[in-house]
């Protein structure tokens, strides 16, 4: 146990080498709302109110990078338990190299090393193949309960993600694919009551917070944003206003350019008439179950959500919001907040490669992003050729399936609720190099066997 947790501890800290290198912990445009939410005890807009309370029990109030640590350690923890999973008589050096490739080559310390809850996507993929088809000791199976748990209650698309993955499974299980026998089908359901108690304890956190159990208070703002950015807003305002008094009929030939300006700029956005988010769902909802029950428009919005899925599938470099010479600025709410709870460490951050250094060094991710490619396009490949050569270690086959399933779970759900980002797909695609790793020393394994084997000769 003692000697795992010495691995475990090696493995965090190659995870923290890029907010090293960065000199603190990553930041990004949302990362004050989470800070002031968890020490203001305000459910922010659009956003749980959990990540934020993380933010200020890990940190302690110290220090944001007691946060970064327990972030890649969460990550760590799992990756090793995955290792130990598929590869139990696996060297722990192969796992300390795993983990340095990954931290150097690809987004896992970048992200795990960002005071944002994006790591978290690829956490609860990690979570699903321990729990549905290890053998955990119970404290261990406990723990990662608890850690898919969290996971999902961080972010409101992991809800959906994890349902899509859980569901997926079952299916592919119904073609025995992956075969269920009653123990296994008792550990599905333990998953799926690790999410469901999402919803109500996301409510009840809520309503201790503010008096109210809405669970999202910005769901109707961010999907007419993704309307707008779909041509299927303007669309459906072009054919119906005629006939329907909508709220946005007036604004229709001059609505913001797109979701960003529609959400964030309250000097062009109509949603600034109203004095509050919560004041505008009435409205706006009436608009969206008009698009939504329209044929032509939810056949338009459904077309838009499939070729954006598969662009989103090839969004993946490293960058994607954490170059900002606005995160330096007073006003920017990452600065502001950071200065209001951790004044001490106000210099560090303004002295960050994020926020250009002293000496003029910024971030760039060129040369990564090369690096990411070429593993990201060796993953594929491995991919096919395990695919017609098959995969004989079963735990590993069960585990290429349920990141697969999560990486393009991920590509559908960011890319039809939100939008073409690198930073949502890049989050898990390197679950991929991942599977490369997996698959390189399962290779291995095999070939020191065949080579250790006697040869017979006539």
């Amino acid at each position: 146990m003692k000697n795992a947790y010495f691995y475990i501890i090696l493995g965090t800290l190659i995870l923290m080498c890029p907010v090293f290198y960065n000199g603190f912990p990553l930041v990004y445009s949302d990362t004050g709302t989470y800070i002031s939410s968890g020490f203001e005890f305000e459910v922010p807009r659009g956003r749980p109110l959990l990540y934020g309370v993380f933010i200020r029990l890990s940190s302690l109030g110290i220090s944001l990078w007691h946060t970064i640590f327990v972030q890649c350690f969460i990550v760590g923890y799992l990756l090793y338990r995955l290792f130990e999973f598929l590869f139990p008589e696996g060297k722990k050096s192969v796992y300390l190299a795993g983990v340095s490739i990954l931290s150097f080559g690809t987004g896992i310390g970048w992200y795990c090393g960002q005071l944002m809850p994006d790591i978290y996507s690829s956490a609860l993929l990690l979570c699903f193949p321990l729990l549905l088809f290890g053998e955990l000791p119970f404290r261990r199976k406990l723990f990662v309960s608890c850690l898919l748990f969290f996971s999902v209650a961080v972010h409101f698309s992991h809800f959906v993600l994890s349902g899509f993955v859980l569901t997926l499974i079952f299916l592919i299980s119904r073609i025995k694919f992956i075969p269920f026998d009653i123990g296994k089908k008792l550990r599905f359901i333990s998953c799926i009551i690790s999410i469901v108690l999402v919803l109500p304890f996301t409510s009840l956190l809520n309503f201790s917070a503010s008096e109210t159990t809405k669970i999202n208070k910005g769901s109707h703002v961010f999907l007419m944003g993704r309307m707008l950015d779909a041509g299927v807003l303007e669309s459906f305002l072009n054919d119906r206003c005629q006939q329907e008094d909508y709220v946005l009929c007036g604004v229709k030939d001059s609505l913001p350019e797109d979701s960003r300006a529609f959400i964030w700029n309250s000097k062009t956005s109509p949603l600034y008439d109203y004095k509050d988010w919560e004041d505008a769902a009435e409205p706006y909802n009436e608009i969206l179950k008009g698009i939504l029950t329209s044929p032509k428009h939810l056949s338009l919005f459904a077309h838009n959500c499939v070729t954006s899925s598969m662009s989103q599938l090839l969004h993946n470099e490293l960058g994607d919001g954490f170059i900002s010479g606005w995160y330096s600025e007073e006003y920017s709410p990452p600065r502001y907040w950071i200065a209001e709870y951790f004044p001490h460490e106000e210099r560090s951050y303004l002295q960050s490669r994020q926020n250009i250094n002293l000496w003029g060094r910024g971030l760039d991710f060129t040369f990564v992003n090369r690096i990411y490619a070429i593993l990201l396009l060796l993953s594929v490949l491995s991919l096919i050729y395990a695919s017609y050569h098959g995969i004989s270690n079963s735990k590993l086959k069960l585990t290429i399936t349920v990141f697969l399933i999560g990486i393009i779970g991920n590509a559908m759900i960011t890319a039809s609720l939100a939008n073409l980002y690198d930073r949502l797909q890049a989050r898990i695609s390197w679950l991929l190099v991942a599977i490369l790793l997996a698959l390189m020393y399962e290779y291995w394994l095999k070939y020191q066997i065949n080579k250790s084997a006697p040869k017979h000769t006539n």
